[in-house]
């Protein structure tokens, strides 16, 4: 019989091996059994040409690219600090007296600036003894407004003034201080009776 006359289905089959028939066979093999295929395709390469040796080692760095970066924890966002809310601010937190004498005008004045964006409210102000009686505002401190603590130190106390008045706000559960200082001396230029009590409960 003529070769042209030949059954199709007894002639060989001619396999043709096209780029896309490799790289999709590439796909489900990596899908399978990635290392198995690698495996296979070293063994493969030593006998091939330098261009796909160098193919190969191409994917392989991908692959471990993609695989290594996967790996890779995210890295942790920065705490933010907090940014809203009241926020109290003294002009100075040292209430100084300088050098006075027994007896002088026991009143000094801390201003203070509400530098947040919500009303500050001061809860309580007390002093380290009952020599320092500080008063405070009582209604809420807009932002951007200035308010008042009033310290009254008792002048009758002669010597050195070493004081701190702790204040609670709603800005948070730490204490905001004030440091009271200066010094009292004798004054014997002045006669001072002895029953005037003291400055700051004065006798009528």
């Amino acid at each position: 019989m003529p070769d042209h006359l030949t059954n199709a289905k007894d002639q060989p089959k001619i396999i043709n091996f096209s780029f896309n028939t490799e790289l999709t066979a590439f796909k489900d093999y990596m899908e399978s059994n990635l290392m198995l295929y690698l495996v296979n395709l070293f063994n493969y390469l030593k006998t091939t040409n330098l261009f796909m040796k160098n193919l190969f080692l191409l994917t392989l760095g991908l692959v471990l690219s993609l695989g290594l970066r996967a790996q890779t924890p995210a890295q942790a966002t920065p705490a933010t600090e907090k940014t809203g809310g009241p926020k109290m601010v003294f002009e100075t937190n040292t209430v100084d007296y300088g050098e006075i004498k027994k007896g002088a005008d026991p009143l000094r004045k801390a201003v203070f600036t509400n530098k947040g964006t919500e009303p500050l409210i001061v809860k309580n102000a007390r002093g380290s003894c009952g020599c320092t009686v500080p008063t405070w505002p009582k209604e809420p401190i807009m932002p951007g407004e200035t308010g008042v603590i009033e310290i009254r130190y008792d002048t009758q106390r002669v010597g050195s003034i070493n004081k701190t008045v702790s204040i609670q706000t709603n800005e948070g559960d730490e204490e905001i201080r004030l440091f009271v200082k200066g010094n009292i001396s004798e004054d014997h230029e002045e006669n001072v009776p002895a029953n005037q009590g003291n400055v700051l409960n004065p006798k009528g």
